[in-house]
Order: structure tokens, then sequence, then C-alpha cells
């Protein structure tokens, strides 16, 4: 009895160890992400304000639309994987 007791006690250690690493890459990720987020929405305010007709700002050209468009789609698709993974 006590062998598999202590058996079953180390393979609940190390399951939480797998547990508390997995929680750290996520809560890494998700400080990364967090900083993507807000340079995301500073290109927003900026796309914004560039497109609010104002003679003295200069209009993003086509290719950086795309590209803060793209950026944009990146940051809603790593936010969907990591929505995942927090599930698993």
């Amino acid at each position: 009895m006590p062998g598999s007791l202590n058996k079953k006690i180390i393979e609940l250690e190390n399951k939480f160890s797998i547990l508390i690493t997995k929680y750290k890459k996520l809560k890494a990720a998700n400080e990364n992400l967090k900083k993507e987020i807000t340079d995301k929405e500073i290109d927003l305010i900026l796309y914004k304000f560039n497109n609010s007709n104002n003679s003295n700002i200069e209009v993003l050209s086509p290719d950086e639309k795309s590209k803060l468009r793209d950026d944009i789609d990146s940051a809603i698709e790593e936010l969907d994987t990591l929505i995942i993974n927090l599930k698993d």
C-alpha cells in the first residue's frame, strides 16, 4: 500500500509540475500578446487619425493599410490559439 501511495504522489507531483510549466509559458505568451495588442491599438488609433481627413497628416499608403490589416488578423489568430491552449 505505501509503495502505491508513494507512486501516486510522485505522479501527482509530476502532473502539477507540468501544469506549472504550461501556466508559465501561457503567462509569458499572454504578456507578449498584451504588448502586441497595445501596439495594434496604437496603430489603429494612428490609422483612424490619418483617415480623419486632416490635411496636415499623411494618409497611410495601401501597403501600410494592408500590413496593418494583416497584423490585426495575426493578433486575432494568436488570441484564438491562446484561448484554445487555455481550454486544454
